[in-house]
């Protein structure tokens, strides 16, 4: 599988295509931007791979699953910020047909967490009796946030981020991404397709270290702007990218790093906020501010 890192789920997964023991549920969980989807579409290439289980990119299965054209493939991605309830219902319908002409069927829900109560109750019964060769993967950043009775039904795979080591094969010399990427694959991915994504990143970071050097009436200044910014789930990511090199400097330096975990879960937490409330979001990040 053409993955960066990740040996020991890339392994795992092999193991179940090779057994033809494959669990009906999968939750891929973990960082944003590390691979977890596109493990999610390997995976599936290689069930249904015509030369043999291992995912060619040849083969016309894998190139329709490839290119989102695969009549036994259904992705399912948030719209608007959430996944509706009659997307996940149409996709139930679906895999309730006899495959066209594949080994699986398959569904890979990304974003899953977005899934709101109602929706994620209307996948369960499909969880609970799987539909003949069926495999339905579940993608998040944010497992907690789905129902214990969704979790407790899949197969849950854990992912990190991918060591400097794996990364080196994407990043080459190119310092300013190794800078930027913090051991996720996807964002070199979208840097390189987007290079003034680059730019705009550094200035994200730059701004953040301005406001955190300096008085504390300047920092709720910024704030007020920032809780209005309609891109401030993208950059609170940045502080966090950038908290996080701090933090692992620190570490090299066998300084403390409470204060930084701390922070960095605090902003993970307004982020989540942000995307599932109307909460006073100047208030929570002002808090968070006068903590650096």
């Amino acid at each position: 599988m053409k993955i960066v890192g990740h040996q020991k789920q890339k392994n795992l997964l092999n193991r179940f295509v090779i057994s033809k023991n494959i669990p009906h549920a999968l939750l891929f969980s973990g960082p944003s931007m590390v691979g977890k989807k596109s493990l999610a579409i390997e995976f599936v290439k290689a069930l249904n791979c015509e030369q043999g289980n291992r995912a060619c990119g040849s083969c016309a299965s894998c190139k329709q699953i490839h290119l989102g054209t695969h009549p036994d493939v259904y992705t399912v991605y948030p719209e608007n910020g959430e996944i509706r309830i009659n997307k996940i219902e149409e996709v139930i319908k679906m895999v309730s047909f006899k495959s066209s002409f594949s080994k699986y069927k398959a569904v890979i829900i990304d974003d899953a967490h977005l899934m709101n109560i109602q929706t994620q109750n209307s996948i369960l019964k499909t969880l609970e009796e799987p539909l003949g060769d069926t495999v339905i993967i579940l993608v998040t950043e944010y497992p907690f946030l789905l129902l214990p009775t969704i979790t407790s039904r899949t197969f849950q795979i854990r992912f990190s981020f991918v060591s400097d080591n794996d990364m080196s094969s994407i990043l080459k010399e190119n310092k300013d991404l190794k800078l930027i990427s913090s051991g996720r694959p996807g964002l070199v991915v979208n840097y390189v397709n987007n290079p003034e994504k680059i730019k705009e990143e550094q200035k994200r970071r730059k701004d953040f270290f301005d406001i955190i050097n300096s008085s504390i009436p300047f920092r709720f200044t910024k704030i007020k702007e920032i809780s209005k910014d309609e891109n401030i789930t993208e950059l609170l990511g940045s502080w966090i990218n950038y908290l996080r090199e701090e933090m692992v400097k620190k570490i090299n330096q066998e300084k403390d790093t409470s204060k930084l975990l701390g922070v960095i879960e605090e902003v993970e937490d307004v982020i989540l906020l942000s995307m599932r409330t109307n909460t006073n979001l100047q208030l929570a990040l002002e808090k968070i501010i006068i903590k650096l």
